[in-house]
């Protein structure tokens, strides 16, 4: 079985184009829709931020420098991975039994959200434990 590579980076190119759409519209919900944020949205905004930052280093390969860096990327990734089990665990009976209302349409929308969200973990955690930065050269 051969894994192609680059269609894998690809694969990831779409989840970053995606989420950096998901957060440009995020942000015009907060600033534009609700007039202003509250000061969890604003921690809850800078998280996605700088997850998003980890994600564009992981699709471009750029390496971790900084081993404060890499643990705060690691956390960003559990913290994803939490979010979206407690957004699951949330909607889930929502959609048993199927009536195909409008909250339960909405429910799977979170459902398929959060696997996003395990994706992008996982692509946070492979790039904070994968990441290396490159020799330097020898010293003459």
């Amino acid at each position: 079985m051969h894994i192609d590579l680059a269609n894998m980076r690809k694969g990831w190119s779409v989840l970053l184009a995606y989420c950096v759409v998901s957060f440009m519209a995020g942000l015009y919900s907060y600033w534009v829709i609700e007039r202003g944020m509250q000061p969890l949205s604003l921690v809850q905004l800078a998280l996605d931020a700088v997850a998003l930052y980890g994600l564009c280093g992981y699709v471009f390969r750029k390496p971790i420098r900084h081993f404060p860096l890499r643990l705060l990327y690691i956390a960003l990734a559990l913290v994803l991975c939490a979010r979206a089990v407690a957004a699951v665990y949330a909607v889930a009976p929502n959609l048993s039994p199927w009536l195909g209302d409008r909250e339960q349409y909405v429910s799977v929308l979170v459902v398929l959200s959060a696997a996003l969200a395990l994706l992008f973990a996982l692509a946070l955690w492979l790039y904070a434990t994968k990441s290396q930065v490159a020799p330097s050269p020898p010293a003459e």
